[in-house]
């Protein structure tokens, strides 16, 4: 798709941990990433293909992500900047977040904790309707 700078498997319809990001040397295929490090949170706006618009997020500005290569080998390597954003995003994407909160709270919506999972979870408030359907 036009705009695309990275995909997750599992948002194909493929139910494997593999990402694609557009790295500064071309596309990168990171096979089990998981984020072993990240430093320097900043807030930002991202897009994605499943959403229309952008939304505000969390990131961090470098992260340390241990993956295996195509052919199984395991790897270690530290990303900054546009690259480690994007592929912030699409190990959330892995970890069944669509589109993770940021610390900016949106006006009109609740943030509060699953007391059993401890899940960040996001409701919008909700107000007193002056819509009378029988008028």
């Amino acid at each position: 798709a036009d705009g695309c700078v990275g995909m997750a498997a599992n948002m194909i319809g493929v139910a494997k941990r593999i990402i694609a990001v557009e790295a500064e040397d071309g596309y990168l295929v990171l096979f089990n990433p998981v984020i072993l490090k990240k430093s320097g949170p900043y807030n930002t706006e991202e897009g994605c293909l499943s959403l229309e618009g952008v939304r505000p997020t969390k990131r961090w500005k470098s992260i340390k992500v241990q993956y295996e290569t195509a052919d199984g080998k395991p790897r270690i390597r530290t990303f900054t900047g546009w690259t480690a954003q994007i592929i912030q995003h699409e190990i959330d994407h892995c970890d069944g977040i669509l589109m993770p909160p940021c610390n900016l709270r949106a006006k009109g919506v609740k943030y509060s904790h699953e007391p059993n999972t401890g899940e960040l979870v996001m409701q919008a408030e909700r107000k007193e309707s002056t819509f009378d359907p029988l008028t």
